[in-house]
């Protein structure tokens, strides 16, 4: 029998560890490709498909284990993911023969999506969702963040930062044994998957916005040198700060919460992240592609926060929460690959149009869905057994 987390706080602590050691391969993304080529000696091209790879594989996982992460023993499930990823991580770094290598980072990838499902499916058993969703990923950008901005100081290459990934899901290891456990078994919980309108507009939508997200995420530093003619580590020193300023987003959703309802809230995040793509990708002045860059970060974070946050309210089991960060997965795997075809086909004039009108399009949706999210956890509160607020 799973032992019950200590305290809520200690259920929140598991949950920001598991969400930190899933999102590491994203948030190392640019590095680890640039590593892989001159490590293993592929090209940008072959890294970039590697590196597309790991996502995938890591969102494909989380479809196929939705049912596994809604029932009880997710504890025991993390720490066998966690292992393969470490397994992975290591025998990349050990076993530098390419063929291995690659083979390690997909399993790696596979462990991630696995963990990631986890967590998600742990969210929906904690009274606060937002809340606990906004802290894990504070913690996750801080933790992650810093790491990134640390591998200089390591000499860097494919083995320093293969191993730092491998170092974090060895941490994450302990923290595990009080991941929120699937709800006592009842009719609603154990039964189909209920809410399907709201949830299937909800994965469509986080999809469509992740990868809109992540095409911007992969050419912005081209358009800040090669666009605005700014300097290639003046546009890196901006990235690396907006990344933290994303906390602020995520801070806001910890603190607030669903105080004032998750429509309103996600609307502003939304439609404050058009602005900024226009801002960013309007090829303008130094001051408006750096203003654009750190109210981007921050709106995204807060925005991602109240979706997954969201997801979590639609099923007691959080299998709506997992199917929401395996699609917006893929938007994040299949997001880099549409933002450079856009760009070389369109320029930036091209791009810009995409990404607002997408952007633009999902806002209706996911604020319907998120005013029905209050009703449906008022609904489901006679069904839920929530770890208590921290």
């Amino acid at each position: 029998m799973t032992t019950p987390p200590r305290s809520p706080a200690f259920a929140l602590a598991a949950i920001s560890m598991a969400l930190t050691a899933a999102y590491m391969v994203p948030t190392m993304l640019p590095t680890l490709i640039e590593t892989l080529g001159s490590g293993l000696g592929l090209s940008m091209e072959g890294a970039g498909f590697v590196g597309t790879g790991a996502l995938l594989a890591s969102a494909v996982t989380g479809v196929l284990i939705t049912r596994r992460a809604a029932r009880p023993g997710r504890a025991r499930a993390a720490v066998v993911s966690l292992t393969a990823m470490v397994t992975g991580f290591l025998a990349a770094v050990l076993v530098p023969v390419p063929a291995l290598a690659i083979a390690g980072i997909l399993l790696g990838g596979v462990g991630g999506g696995a963990v990631l499902s986890l967590a998600s499916a742990g969210i929906a058993a904690m009274a606060n969702p937002d809340r606990a969703t906004g802290v894990g990923l504070i913690a996750s950008t801080v933790i992650g963040s810093g790491i990134y901005m640390a591998l200089p100081l390591f000499g860097g290459g494919l083995a320093v930062t293969v191993g730092s990934i491998a170092v974090v899901c060895a941490a994450t290891v302990p923290f595990m044994r009080d991941m929120p456990e699937a709800p006592v078994e009842s009719a609603a919980s154990a039964g189909p998957l209920g809410s399907r309108g709201a949830g299937l507009v909800l994965v469509a939508g986080i999809c469509l916005w992740g990868a809109c997200e992540y095409a911007l995420w992969a050419v912005t530093g081209t358009i800040g040198v090669d666009e605005i003619g700014m300097d290639e580590g003046v546009v890196n020193l901006i990235l690396s700060g907006s990344l933290f300023a994303g906390l602020i987003g995520g801070g806001v959703v910890a603190v607030i919460g669903d105080r004032y309802g998750r429509a309103v809230p996600l609307a502003v995040f939304l439609l404050l992240g058009v602005a900024s793509k226009v801002m960013i990708a309007a090829g303008g002045a130094p001051a408006i592609y750096t203003t654009g860059q750190l109210l981007w970060n921050l709106t995204y974070q807060g925005a991602l926060t109240y979706m997954i946050a969201i997801a979590a309210t639609l099923d007691a089991r959080g299998r709506w929460a997992v199917l929401a960060n395996a699609a917006f997965g893929f938007g994040t795997a299949l997001g880099p690959v549409a933002g450079t075809g856009i760009l070389s086909a369109g320029g930036i004039g091209g791009l810009s149009a995409v990404l607002v009108a997408v952007s633009c399009a999902v806002v209706i949706p996911l604020v319907a869905v998120a005013r029905r999210s209050g009703a449906i956890r008022g609904e489901a509160g006679a069904e839920r057994h929530p770890v208590a607020p921290v």
